[in-house]
């Protein structure tokens, strides 16, 4: 069976066009980058330029292909399927590390407001009287001075942090280096873990602190 010839034979010497396969792969190449990009942290992005331009080249190729002006039609349609398959996986990502983004914030958010009851005590180990500091409230201070031994408050506290501290304290006419000892303690009164104890040996101008950076733990 013979081959069918074209209607119109090339004359000699004219000369045929290649085919204008280029844009098919091009759009084949911006397809595999977009899909290989999309679910890298932050250079994932431009898969959105990749895609969009393999999607509109691979839309160009096949139309060349359909026109007869291009005959890599394979290339080109995975081209476009490829560009299309690679911007719904950038979309997905985006949508996936937006989530995780919000979720980092909204977890930051719910620690810095979170609230605890907590219970502070200092003592003296000669029962003297003390100077003290604690956190209270949402960033602010209690303070007590002169107070007898042993001391006790409770106090609500926002976010991670607390802390209290004591000081020996000497009245007027007292001796200024008298060796006295401290113990201070931070207590969450919801399950009645002792989060932080703290004491010093007897010492003159003696001080101690107790202070806590994981209360959402």
């Amino acid at each position: 069976m013979s081959t069918p010839q074209s209607e119109y034979p090339p004359q000699p010497g004219y000369l045929v066009p290649a085919p204008m396969n280029g844009m098919g792969t091009s759009a084949l190449v911006l397809g595999v980058m977009s899909i290989l990009l999309a679910f890298i942290p932050i250079l994932g992005f431009v898969s959105y330029p990749l895609a969009f331009l393999g999607i509109i080249f691979g839309i160009v190729a096949v139309a060349r292909v359909k026109s007869g002006k291009a005959d890599n039609k394979g290339v080109a349609i995975s081209g476009l399927l490829l560009s299309i398959l690679g911007l719904v996986l950038v979309i997905v990502s985006t949508v996936f590390y937006v989530s995780a983004v919000k979720a980092g914030v909204d977890g930051v958010d719910k620690a810095t407001n979170a609230e605890h009851r907590l219970g502070y005590s200092v003592s003296s180990s000669s029962g003297g009287k003390v100077t003290v500091h604690y956190t209270q409230g949402d960033g602010s201070s209690g303070s007590a001075v002169g107070i007898a031994s042993p001391w006790t408050a409770d106090a609500t506290v926002k976010g991670n942090f607390a802390s209290v501290s004591a000081s020996t304290y000497t009245e007027f006419g007292e001796d200024f280096n008298k060796a006295d000892g401290l113990t201070c303690s931070i207590v969450d009164k919801d399950t009645g873990k002792t989060l932080v104890t703290n004491s010093i040996p007897p010492s003159p101008n003696g001080h101690v602190d107790c202070t806590t950076v994981d209360l959402n733990k």
